[in-house]
């Protein structure tokens, strides 16, 4: 069973069934979200009505100055953070100290990582390989290397 996050105004919520979704729709509650991504595909889409700029789609980070943000779903749980490092070798989020450690990927687990510009709402999707996790008292840090190197974010 395909199971789908739903977003707007920058949350995300789920993860939502097939029949979630049919019920959201048929109340009419499913409009208010502009974009929805299936855990299977890994791809954003818009919700009708299509809003008029997907941030979702842009390839490119703009500047060093904006805040980066980043979100992937592992085991059914979204994990979302902020953008320590990022380089030609791969990227580091900060997460939260109290996230669960089962929700932390196996080393080599390949994951989708979105990749969010806060400042201008660009986005992208980059498959990335997870390598290891440092802990410190206030922070968890993910290290992830790019799962192909050509596609990587530039600043």
């Amino acid at each position: 069973m395909n199971r789908f996050y739903l977003y707007k105004q920058g949350r995300l919520t789920g993860p939502h069934t097939e029949i979630t979704l049919q019920h959201l729709r048929e109340s009419g509650e499913l409009g208010s979200f502009t974009w929805m991504i299936d855990e299977k595909e890994q791809l954003w889409k818009p919700i009708d009505p299509s809003p008029s700029q997907n941030p979702f789609q842009v390839n490119a980070i703009s500047s060093q100055k904006d805040t980066l943000s980043g979100a992937f779903v592992h085991r059914g749980f979204p994990i979302i953070g902020s953008i320590t490092r990022i380089d030609a070798f791969g990227i580091e989020l900060s997460i939260a100290p109290e996230t669960s450690r089962t929700q932390i990927p196996t080393r080599d687990s390949l994951l989708q990582l979105n990749v969010v510009n806060e400042q201008s709402l660009h986005s992208g999707n980059y498959p990335v390989l997870f390598e290891n996790l440092i802990c410190s008292e206030d922070q968890l840090n993910l290290r992830f290397s790019w799962k192909n190197p050509t596609l990587t974010p530039t600043l």
